[in-house]
């Protein structure tokens, strides 16, 4: 599935919801990330970049390029009331199939 706004998430992703999901840009990056509350980690990602100061710079510099109408996010496993584990399994197993160019390990110690 593809979510291009907030107000797309907030009506097909509810807060309790967990999976892993692909940030894709019109250039070709990508981030792929996990959580147990969807909703949150998707909303903030959006938000933090389209406010400038998303904890990423990688992220929010291709954000700065390419702007908000050429990203899409993707949910690559979209399960409810999942254990953390689960999902950062999934997310391990996702990421070697798509382009993980603006993934780095900074940014993924920076968990909620």
């Amino acid at each position: 599935m593809v979510y291009e706004t907030t107000e797309n998430i907030r009506k097909l992703v509810s807060k309790k919801d967990a999976g892993v999901y692909y940030l894709e840009f019109s250039s070709g990056k990508g981030y792929i990330g996990s959580s147990i509350e969807l909703y949150t980690r998707l909303c903030g990602h959006l938000n933090s970049m389209r406010k400038g100061n998303h904890k990423s710079p990688l992220l929010q510099e291709e954000y700065n390029k390419c702007g908000f109408p050429n990203i899409k996010i993707l949910l690559k496993e979209h399960v409810m009331n999942i254990m953390e584990i689960t999902v950062r399994e999934k997310e391990n197993e996702y990421s070697k199939t798509v382009d993980t160019s603006l993934n780095n390990k900074e940014f993924h110690i920076i968990r909620r």
